[in-house]
């Protein structure tokens, strides 16, 4: 093999090891790392963001308690602003024409 088969080879080896590296934490969070995502992203007001994240923890483990619990509330939640939002979108409109 010359030069640039080692250069190619080794190119591409490198590129495996990144996409390794990157992939490891979605790879290697367990059910609570999930849980607590999903708490920051609730903080956060990102409750289509927080539901995802729960939703990865009941898949990693569907008899954990606080996940089922915290996605109820951030289903609640969401529902309430997404219900809220619709009636001001309505005004606004008959308002402004």
């Amino acid at each position: 093999m010359g030069m640039e088969g080692w250069f190619i080879k080794g190119k591409f080896i490198l590129i495996l090891i990144v996409f390794a590296v990157l992939c490891m934490p979605a790879f290697g969070m367990k059910a609570n790392d999930w849980v607590e995502k999903g708490n920051a992203l609730f903080y956060q007001s990102r409750y289509d963001g927080a539901i995802k994240a729960y939703d990865k923890a009941i898949g990693i483990n569907p008899r954990l308690a606080g996940a089922w619990n915290n996605k109820g509330l951030a289903l609640e939640i969401w529902a309430i602003t997404m219900r809220l939002s619709k009636p001001l979108t309505r005004q606004s409109r008959s308002i402004h024409g």
